[in-house]
């Protein structure tokens, strides 16, 4: 995934070049995101994983810049014009949970070909709708198109119900620390395929 691909038409470019067209939701649009989208990304993801699960330190920009923010393809839940909920999607390897578990392969299935999930992130005024699964099912079709068909993911233990419901299949030991602790989880594109239609952004706009 390096490069410029050319963006479909009527699309706008993403990040990495890969482009495809927005998918309106019930109450936002669910798309991939473009280097505009990058200031709103860093402020959502310093409000996420600074201010409510303390995973790293303050700063006084409150900006948070991913360290693999170059290979991350976004897609972002754009409400009324503003980005409200957010989460990544990366293919190179190591991964973040290789770094954490000394690999993460034994743990898969065997035969897939992973993309690793990240920094999911949702406004808590949306929490309690189905932005968590419009995000994960949008940028997991992505890749699908790609041609990968596992995505592996470290949730916090805050949403494990969540994700158990959604198909996530817990793996491996826990990660972060004792006040920021994940579970590492993978779930087959397969199995996001079978989500009733409301999971995914098909309907309404922006």
């Amino acid at each position: 995934m390096t490069g410029k691909a050319k963006a479909v038409s009527g699309a706008p470019e993403a990040h990495n070049g890969a482009s495809i067209a927005p998918r309106p939701s019930v109450h936002g649009v669910v798309r991939l995101a473009t280097p505009a989208d990058d200031d709103a990304i860093h402020a959502l993801n310093y409000r996420t994983f600074v201010e409510d699960i303390p995973q790293h330190a303050p700063n006084a920009e409150r900006r948070l810049v991913d360290r693999f923010h170059r290979d991350n393809v976004y897609a972002v839940y754009e409400r009324h014009g503003r980005v409200v909920g957010m989460v990544s999607g990366r293919t190179q390897r190591p991964f973040s949970l290789d770094e954490k578990l000394g690999g993460v392969d034994a743990y898969l299935p065997s035969g897939c070909t992973p993309v690793e999930i990240r920094l999911l992130a949702v406004e808590p005024a949306y929490r309690a709708s189905r932005v968590f699964a419009q995000l994960v099912g949008h940028i997991t079709r992505h890749f699908l198109g790609l041609g990968y068909n596992l995505g592996i993911m470290s949730g916090t233990t805050r949403q494990l119900r969540l994700y158990r419901h959604l198909g996530f299949q817990p793996f491996g030991p826990l990660i972060g620390t004792e006040l920021a602790p994940y579970q590492p989880m993978y779930i087959a594109a397969e199995t996001v395929l079978t989500w009733p239609d409301a999971m995914h952004p098909v309907t309404g706009t922006a």
